[in-house]
């Protein structure tokens, strides 16, 4: 079972998000204990991202995440997510396991499999990004904190009830969006 976190921590990683990046797509996360293969074919829908904001005037969030809908409904992809707010940062990456798209919002969900936070490891999350078009003409694009189940556990079925049926922007579990500062998120 796992041991709560403080809540300092938990507020921390419930913010984390987004790194700086130009339009290339991103890759796998090369720190990760567990490596994901999304060159797998056919695929029938993808969400990628990468950015940064500002959480607070010092601490910086930072995201990177890729995920496919496979032909047969399953969902394979990872995401990474940075805190520079002490030293060394928080990071947190895992895998996705579930999203989906309702106009030019993702709803994604998965489970930390790496963590400098060892209790985090097997902890399962998720959020929502907003995709506000492409071009330096187009409003930044938006992301949610993330949601992790500590201390209360978030396992599969909660996930898919996330992202599936979500709850509508803005309320019960997402809360506020924030803008990105650099970087771009993309439905495909």
């Amino acid at each position: 079972m796992l041991k709560p976190i403080s809540s300092f921590l938990c507020i921390l990683l419930t913010g984390l998000f987004l790194a700086s990046c130009d339009n290339t797509p991103v890759s796998p996360i090369a720190n990760s204990s567990q490596t994901f293969s999304l060159n797998k074919s056919p695929f029938v829908q993808s969400i990628t991202g990468s950015g940064n904001f500002f959480y607070s005037e010092n601490d910086l969030r930072v995201i990177t995440f890729e995920a496919k809908r496979m032909s047969d409904g399953s969902v394979i992809g990872y995401f990474e997510l940075n805190s520079h707010i002490f030293h060394p940062n928080t990071i947190v990456s895992g895998k996705i396991t579930a999203f989906s798209v309702v106009g030019n919002v993702i709803y994604w969900g998965g489970f930390v499999t790496n963590s400098n936070y060892p209790e985090l490891i097997g902890v399962g999350g998720y959020s929502a990004v907003i995709d506000n078009g492409q071009g330096k003409n187009s409003p930044p694009d938006q992301i949610s904190l993330i949601i992790l189940g500590t201390p209360s556990p978030i396992d599969q079925a909660a996930i898919d009830k996330y992202c599936y049926s979500p709850p509508p922007l803005g309320q019960f579990i997402i809360g506020p969006v924030y803008d990105i500062n650099a970087g771009n998120i993309q439905i495909h």
